[in-house]
This record gives structure tokens, C-alpha cells and sequence, in this order.
């Protein structure tokens, strides 16, 4: 009796404990347990389940069964026996008890997984969306200056800030990419985004240029003449502009942009400050057509050094802005190759008005201008741009231009062919450093930048031929410090020139060998930049023993201070 009543207290008292500790799980306490791992640790699959978790609890041994045999009296084994049947309640109590903390310390590690498991996810979720914010931020910066076609690159920007870049055949044809949207509106479809470039440019040159503020060419050099030391400051290479995104029509997207510089439009050269439009356009495209009307960059030679100068000055050829038509198809080739086909019926007459051009009219037709460009491999970041390793193109424009007397003169009119054929090309050899060029020939074509700007002659009025080109090894040093080093020849064919004393007409040659330091400022944002460019350079002139117009040379320093918005 006195054995049945001990054993009883105790079934009761560990019946008691299990009771409470089921009662406290209920409650969502845990019981004295060992701490709950995290799954932060590292290679865990944070979408997959948790396998049961080992538990922290020891697990209670049976007690042993007492035989007769081992007992010298039976008094001894029965009392051993009733020892052995309180030791298996007390057993059996605490393994259930066990039990229970096992399985509520299961419940707690799995709602604390849980709970770390969603925390990490979310986390993730977050860092991938900063990802994404962070890529359309430098899209941002890297489209400011692009067309929604990446083949419609605002050239002439893309030399100065490199916000813009040459991009021909893109993965897939995208939006105009927008600036922060702080200067953005939105009315119900349509979407209008400011952007813009606030410069201080200042020159300096040991030789005299065309335009003080615009270096282009030299001025010939005399004999026995002063000293031709000039210097500028301004900012009329400050740029502002819109992108406007309307509703998809059909399969199409459409937007545009309008963008203008501060220079005279009546004659870029000339030290005044102005306004001047660069693009006005509007397109509808998608992921394999592009359409656009409006005032745009050529087709032909679209590629442009890495130069601080406005881009009418930036490459021998290519670039000039003129009214245009332009139809582009994207065709791809595999995961990653794109051919991209352009053609265009423009403008003959750009709208930039320079002396030597200003006679010269079109014959009522329009040019032609067409390219075939390849792209090789995946886009890439290189600096603020985002480009395929490896573009090549080949262009072309044909067309007319006819110069006639003035009343005043003896009736006469010449109607010349311009035509030309232009080689550009661009590799990265990595996401530090690459090459990019072009090389020209034709005739006719300073209306397209070309021959040192002059399309016909003085004298004959006929087209004037040239070949030329450039060349440019650039490095990113940082992220945010790189360097381009070049040249670039125009070279005019000189039977095709007549020699005028007295005046700027019949260049025989130009050259200039570059080197443009920038370093962005501002981290990823990279708002501000601060840029120094070092020029040598030779302009030489047709007959200079006759005319007395010597070949002139001089070195040039030109700093420039940008803030993008």
C-alpha cells in the first residue's frame, strides 16, 4: 500500500508538469529550452521548407528489468521490482513529457523560421528593388540624351557629357529613358520629362581658331604677322530640352524630344549667344520597328569622339542636324547579335549656317541616306553608358546641291552630285577600356561636316572631295575618372580646291590630336563633372606661296564645367 500510494504522488506530480508545460506552449511561451537557431546562415534556400530540426532535449533511457537470478533472496527482488515499476511510470511520465517539449520547440523553430524566412525574402525583395531603381537611375542619366530607339543618340551631347552614346543596335528598342522624376508631369497618357545641362566652357588657343568659342579650323597664318593668343568663356553650350511620352497606338509606344544649345543659329561660329534647336521629334517604335519625323542627326557617320567641343567641331563628318524622315528596323540574330537597318529621306541643307555654305541650295529632292549596323554580344556598363561590346556600321547619303549667280553677276549654275560612304566601328575590350572610329570619303559633303566644311568650291562651284576619319583609345580609370586620347584628318582632295588670297576658303587639310580628361562627380547620380581637354591641331591652305595664306598650327587647353539636371 505504502508502494502504491508513492507510486500515485508521482504519477500525479509529473502529470502536473506535463500539464503546465503544455499550458505554456498554448500561450506561446516557450518551456527552458536551448535558443532557436536563425536560417540566416549562409547557402540555405530561403523558398524551401525547413526539414525537422534536431531538438536540444536528451532523450530518457528506459530502466532495466531486474531478473531473479541476479538476487540472492526473494525480498530483494521484489523490492527491486517495485523500484523497477516506479523508475518505468517515472519513465514513461517523462518521456511523454519530452515528447511534448519536443514538439513544442519544433512549433517555435518553425515559426521562427518562418518569421526570419519571410524577413529575408522581403529583404531581398527590397535590395532587387534599390537594383532596379539604381539601373533606371543611370538609364536615366545614360538616356537623358537618347532617342527611344537606342539608334537615335543625341550626338552631339554624347561628346560632352557622355549621358548619350551612339547605340545602334539595342537588346530590345526602349522608351526615351527619363531623368529623376522630380521634373516630370504626368496628364492622364501623356508624360513630359525636363532635362538639361548647365556649362561654363572656357578656351584657350596659341592660334587663331574660326570661332573664339567654337574651335574648328585655324585661320592662316601670315608672314611677318602678330601674334594670335585667343581666349573665351560663355556657356552657350548649356543645353535644354523635353521628352514627351503619349499612349501606344496599336503594337507602337510614342513619344519624342525637343532639345536646343544657346549658339547663333544664323552662323554657329560667330561669338553670340543664341538659341538653336538640335532635335524636335516625334516617333512611334517598339522592339523591332522605329519611326520618326522631325528635326534629327544624320544616319550617315553617327559615331562621335569623345571631344568637350559642340559637335558640329567634333568629328570630321556626320552629326549635322537637319529635318528628316527616318524609318529603322531591329532584326535579332540569336540572344545576343542584332542587326540594325536604318534609312532616311532628309534635308540637304543642314541648319547650321556656316559663310562657306551659305550660297549653296537644294534642287528640290531630298537626300538619301541609309546604314547597316551589326552589334556582337550582350549590352554592357561601361561608365555611364550601356553598350554592346562590339558595333560595327557602314552608311551611305546621296544627293544634290546647286549654286547659283546672284542678279548681279554674269547668269550661271552648277548642279553637283554629293555622295559618301562612312566605316564606323566601336569595341570594348572590357568594361575599362575599348576603341571606337570612323573613316570617310566622298565629295560634297561639308553640308554633312565634312571636307573642313566646305562641299563646293569657290571658284568652280563644283563638289569638292575628301576622305578623312578618326580614331579613339578611351580607359575608365574609376567609375568615375576616365580618359580618351585621339586624332581625327579631314583631307580635302586639293585639285578639287582653288587657293583665294585673302580669304578662309580652299583648306587643304585639318587635323587634331586630342586628349579629354573627365571625372564625374556626385557617386551614381553622377550630376556634376568637371572636364579638361587638350588640343593640338594644323589647318593647311591651298597655294601658300601664291596666297600668302601659311599653314598654321597651336595647341589649345579647354576646361568645362557641367551640372546635369
Amino acid at each position: 500500500m505504502r508502494i502504491s500510494m508513492r507510486v500515485l504522488l508521482v504519477r500525479v506530480f509529473l502529470l502536473s508538469v506535463c500539464i503546465l508545460v503544455l499550458s505554456a506552449a498554448a500561450r506561446g511561451q516557450a518551456p527552458n529550452l536551448t535558443s532557436v537557431s536563425s536560417t540566416r546562415g549562409a547557402g540555405g534556400d530561403l523558398n524551401r521548407k525547413d526539414v525537422k530540426p534536431a531538438t536540444s532535449i536528451g532523450d530518457p533511457k528506459p530502466p532495466i528489468k531486474p531478473k531473479r537470478e541476479d538476487f540472492a533472496t526473494l525480498n530483494a527482488y521484489e523490492a527491486a521490482k517495485d523500484k523497477y515499476y516506479e523508475d518505468l511510470t517515472d519513465y514513461k511520465v517523462t518521456q511523454a513529457v519530452t515528447e511534448a517539449e519536443k514538439r513544442t520547440e519544433v512549433r517555435i523553430r518553425e515559426s521562427e523560421s518562418a518569421k526570419v524566412r519571410e524577413q529575408l525574402l522581403a529583404e531581398r525583395e527590397a535590395e532587387k528593388e534599390r537594383a532596379d531603381a539604381l539601373e533606371r537611375r543611370l538609364a536615366a542619366l545614360e538616356g537623358g540624351m537618347k532617342t527611344g530607339a537606342a539608334a537615335t543618340a543625341v550626338k552631339e551631347d554624347a561628346v560632352k557629357d557622355e549621358t548619350v552614346t551612339p547605340v545602334v543596335t539595342p537588346a530590345v528598342a526602349t522608351p526615351p529613358a527619363q531623368t529623376p522624376l522630380d521634373l516630370s508631369w504626368t496628364k492622364g497618357d501623356f508624360k513630359i520629362t525636363l532635362f538639361g545641362a548647365v556649362r561654363l566652357d572656357a578656351y584657350f588657343n596659341s592660334a587663331r581658331t574660326q570661332g573664339a568659342g567654337l574651335p574648328g579650323f585655324l585661320f592662316p597664318k601670315f608672314a611677318g604677322g602678330f601674334s594670335q593668343q585667343n581666349m573665351s568663356m560663355n556657356a552657350r553650350h548649356s543645353m535644354v530640352g523635353l521628352l514627351f511620352r503619349g499612349p501606344d497606338i496599336g503594337k507602337f509606344h510614342s513619344g519624342g524630344r525637343m532639345q536646343a544649345v544657346f549658339f547663333d543659329n544664323t552662323n554657329v561660329f560667330a561669338d553670340n549667344n543664341g538659341f538653336m534647336l538640335t532635335q524636335s521629334y516625334g516617333e512611334l517604335w517598339n522592339d523591332k520597328w522605329r519611326f520618326a519625323a522631325g528635326l534629327q542627326l544624320d544616319v550617315f557617320a553617327p559615331n562621335l569622339p569623345t571631344s568637350l567641343a559642340f559637335s558640329v567641331d567634333g568629328a570630321p563628318v556626320g552629326n549635322s542636324i537637319k529635318g528628316q524622315l527616318r524609318v529603322e528596323r531591329y532584326l535579332k540574330l540569336g540572344s545576343d547579335s542584332q542587326v540594325t537597318l536604318q534609312g532616311a529621306l532628309s534635308e540637304p541643307l543642314n541648319s547650321i549656317k556656316t559663310p562657306d555654305i551659305s550660297v549653296d541650295e537644294d534642287v528640290g529632292l531630298p537626300n538619301t541616306e541609309g546604314r547597316i549596323a551589326f552589334g556582337l554580344g550582350k549590352p554592357s556598363q561601361i561608365g555611364l553608358l550601356r553598350e554592346r561590346p562590339v558595333e560595327i556600321g557602314l552608311s551611305g547619303v546621296v544627293g544634290k546641291l546647286r549654286r547659283t549667280a546672284l542678279p548681279s553677276e554674269t547668269p550661271r549654275r552648277v548642279i553637283s552630285t554629293t555622295w559618301g560612304v562612312n566605316l564606323d566601328f566601336r569595341v570594348n575590350l572590357s568594361d575599362r577600356f575599348g576603341f571606337k572610329g570612323e573613316v570617310y570619303t566622298g565629295q560634297g559633303l561639308g553640308q554633312m561636316v565634312g571636307g573642313v566644311l566646305q562641299s563646293l568650291d569657290a571658284v568652280s562651284w563644283k563638289a569638292i572631295g575628301s576622305t578623312g576619319g578618326w580614331f579613339e583609345g578611351y580607359i575608365y580609370l574609376t567609375p568615375m575618372l576616365h580618359n580618351h586620347t585621339g586624332m581625327f584628318i579631314d583631307d580635302p582632295v586639293n585639285k578639287d580646291i582653288t587657293g583665294l588670297s585673302n580669304t578662309l576658303f580652299g583648306r587643304t587639310r585639318n587635323r587634331v590630336f586630342y586628349n579629354t580628361l573627365l571625372w564625374d562627380l556626385g557617386k551614381e547620380k553622377k550630376k556634376f563633372r568637371i572636364g579638361v581637354e587638350f588640343t593640338l591641331g594644323k589647318t593647311e591652305y591651298k597655294d601658300p606661296a601664291l596666297t600668302g595664306r601659311l599653314a598654321n598650327s597651336g595647341f589649345g587647353i579647354h576646361p568645362q564645367f557641367q551640372w546635369l539636371f
